[in-house]
């Protein structure tokens, strides 16, 4: 987990940033907001982002709009901590889709309850399935620069395996892949993980047609060569029809 804190590093927000270090977190720190989205913007590797504010003023509002208000950075979750907090600065910071509240003093139970909670909802995981590596670490840097956490593997039996060890929210694969094919693989995973779509991709575009893919259950398809855009764009609008283990919706303003 990587962190960005934005704060004056005083008092209880010493805390928050003590408690990140000792859950494994590495932590960096803004003093403004422009500061805080370029550094969100510049750093793909940024799971979390933290408000350590005295007040709910304008400068939290702008925040949540320059990450919630984009595409790409929408998925990294948003924490604000801040003391005093009555009624109508709770329903003001949650009109900014803001994804939870701290009430400074926290404990550190409730804190890391809290962050767990915000990193399990964030950034999409992407499953990556090729036996080609050049196009395996072409997705993989992609996805990443995306703000996905990719997952890759070179065979369909090893992604049954990483499906069985981690949360999975969409999978990319190629049709042809050495032992079980794409096609079984998209079978299985209908079969077993029916709430995570699958986009195949395949180098024979005149065996598979995009309605063959369909059909056959698949969320999207593509041809290689294929477009960075396009295949985004195709991910997102099947995360959007579908809703995260435990009925969470997958995603928010078609990010």
């Amino acid at each position: 987990m990587k962190a960005l804190v934005l704060t004056s590093a005083t008092g209880h927000k010493l805390d928050i940033i003590t408690w990140l270090e000792e859950m494994d977190g590495e932590v960096i720190t803004a003093t403004s907001l422009k500061q805080a989205l370029g550094l969100v913007e510049s750093d793909p590797t940024i799971d979390l982002v933290i408000a350590a504010m005295d007040t709910a003023g304008d400068i939290l509002a702008e925040l949540a709009s320059g990450i919630k208000g984009d595409p790409r950075l929408n998925p990294i979750p948003i924490i604000i901590a801040a003391p005093h907090l009555d009624d109508e600065a709770v329903n003001k910071l949650l009109s900014l889709e803001i994804d939870d509240i701290i009430a400074l003093p926290s404990s550190r139970k409730t804190f890391e309850a809290k962050v767990h909670a915000a990193l399990a909802n964030g950034k999409y995981t992407a499953l990556l399935v090729d036996d080609e590596p050049a196009i395996l670490e072409l997705l993989e840097s992609f996805l990443a620069l995306e703000r996905y956490i990719p997952l890759t593997a070179t065979t369909a039996e090893e992604a049954m395996e990483i499906l069985e060890k981690n949360t999975v929210d969409i999978i990319v694969t190629d049709i042809m892949l050495p032992g079980m094919s794409g096609i079984e693989l998209l079978s299985k995973v209908k079969e077993s993980y029916s709430h995570i779509p699958v986009i195949l991709i395949t180098g024979f575009s005149g065996r598979y047609t995009p309605r063959d893919a369909i059909s056959m259950g698949a969320d999207g398809y593509f041809a290689k060569p294929f477009h960075n855009i396009e295949l985004i764009y195709t991910l997102r609008r099947a995360l959007s029809r579908y809703r995260r283990p435990g009925g969470t919706p997958s995603t928010t303003n078609c990010r």
